[in-house]
């Protein structure tokens, strides 16, 4: 896919998913945001058996499990390393 900044006339045509205004034509940013291992954590406090994840880092679905049944604090860092 060719970059939309090299193809002004592109951006014309991309619309915001909910509002559908056009994208600002000066530049595109993006982000992609992973669940960490807290609220894998949380769903097993409260007695879920099975977590089903959508975006979550690849770290946090081993240590999550630890977490829980170890009591860990995932604010004691040292503990965890």
């Amino acid at each position: 896919m060719p970059l939309l900044k090299s193809n002004p006339d592109q951006m014309s045509s991309i619309k915001e998913m909910f509002s559908g205004q056009p994208l600002p034509a000066k530049a595109v940013h993006s982000m992609t945001a992973y669940y960490g291992a807290g609220p894998i954590v949380k769903a097993l406090e409260m007695g879920a058996d099975i977590v089903v994840t959508g975006r979550t880092a690849d770290s946090a679905l081993a240590l999550a499990p630890c977490v829980y049944e170890h009591k860990w604090n995932l604010e004691q860092v040292l503990i965890l390393q």
